[in-house]
Order: structure tokens, then C-alpha cells, then sequence
């Protein structure tokens, strides 16, 4: 069976001097108020969201393939993320079964963002963190195994735009010692018989 590719942007609302612990972002699905096996968690806001005490889906490492950041359109930063497959089949299976309910993100015990399901998602996630470009309040970057991936991605990004330089550099270095010496070289004067 094949699965589609599909997005899912959370936004991630931060406040500043938020001490940031776990290893895992937990995905939790909504729940009526009153409900078995449900707890209460607040985002930083003080908003309460009545959810499944056990997560519904986890993102930790051994669940993602690839992790990298972007830009998209707007100037955010994002955090997109490819599941492996069994994990991708996982959260497929959880979000498809509960189109039109909300799934709230949490992190260290707060919810971060709590989106509505409109579709079955399976393959990548994308966590968009606002239009604050710096390095300093982006929730994945205090999850160590999360920081150390996207660092390495990023030193691997640079590495090649070196090498591209470098290749740029030096074929312009041909072509103008080629240039000249073709401008420069000896005509040798025609032979009269």
C-alpha cells in the first residue's frame, strides 16, 4: 500500500527560559473532559487540553530517518523530519483514524501546540517554529540527539558548498589562464616561398 507524502505544520509557541528536558515529543490525542485515562496539560499560556495520559504516537531517534531545518515561504524555520517506514505506517494509522480531533504536541510536560487532524499523515513531519530566525529558542535544538543531527546536516551543507566554491574557483582560474595565453601566445609569421 502505498502512502502520500503530506505535511503536517505545528507551530511551536514558545516563552523564553523554558527548561527543556525530554528526549521525545509526544503526540497526544484529545479526549472528552471527564474521560477514563485522561490527564489535563497546560501550555504556556495556561490553556488546559484534556488528553490521552498515554501518548498516542512519539518522535524520538529511532523513529526519524532524516532531520534537517528549512526556510519556507514565509521566512519561518522549520524542523522537517522523515520517518522510517514502520513509524510513518504508525502515525499514519493514528492520524487516520482520527481526522477532525485534535492532536496535541508536547514537550517536557507542556503542550506546545494542539493542531486539529484534517487528513492521514504519514512519511514527514514539519515543525515550524515562527518567524524568529535565530538559533536561540527553537524547541529542537534542546533535544540533544535532535541538535546533533540538524548540526551535522548542517556541516555536511557546508562542506559541499565549499567544495562547489572551490570547483567554481578553480575552473575560472582555467579559463582565465587559457584566455590569456590564447590573447598572448606568438603568432608565428607565415612562411614566404
Amino acid at each position: 500500500m502505498k502512502h502520500t507524502i503530506k505535511w503536517i505544520t505545528l507551530t511551536l509557541l514558545l516563552a523564553t527560559g523554558v527548561g527543556l528536558h525530554a528526549q521525545t515529543i509526544d503526540l497526544h490525542l484529545e479526549c472528552a473532559p471527564g474521560g477514563q485515562d485522561c490527564v489535563e496539560l497546560k501550555d504556556d499560556h495556561g490553556e488546559a487540553f484534556q488528553v490521552q495520559a498515554k501518548p498516542g504516537f512519539q518522535i524520538t531517534e529511532a523513529n526519524v530517518a532524516d532531520v534537517w531545518e528549512a526556510i519556507d515561504e514565509f521566512g519561518q524555520i522549520q524542523l522537517r523530519m522523515d520517518l522510517k517506514p514502520e513509524a510513518a505506517e504508525s502515525f499514519g494509522e493514528l492520524t487516520g483514524a482520527n481526522i477532525n480531533k485534535v492532536l496535541a504536541i508536547v514537550y517536557d510536560g507542556r503542550v506546545i501546540t494542539a493542531p486539529m487532524i484534517k487528513d492521514r499523515i504519514s512519511g514527514s513531519i514539519t515543525l515550524s517554529q515562527g518567524t524568529d530566525n535565530t538559533r536561540g529558542d527553537r524547541v529542537w535544538q534542546k533535544i540533544p540527539w535532535i541538535k546533533e543531527r540538524v548540526n551535522r546536516t548542517e556541516a555536511q551543507d557546508r562542506t559541499k558548498k565549499q567544495l562547489r566554491i572551490a570547483i567554481y574557483v578553480t575552473l575560472a582560474l582555467v579559463l582565465l589562464v587559457g584566455g590569456l595565453a590564447f590573447a598572448f601566445r606568438r603568432v608565428k609569421p607565415a612562411r614566404r616561398s
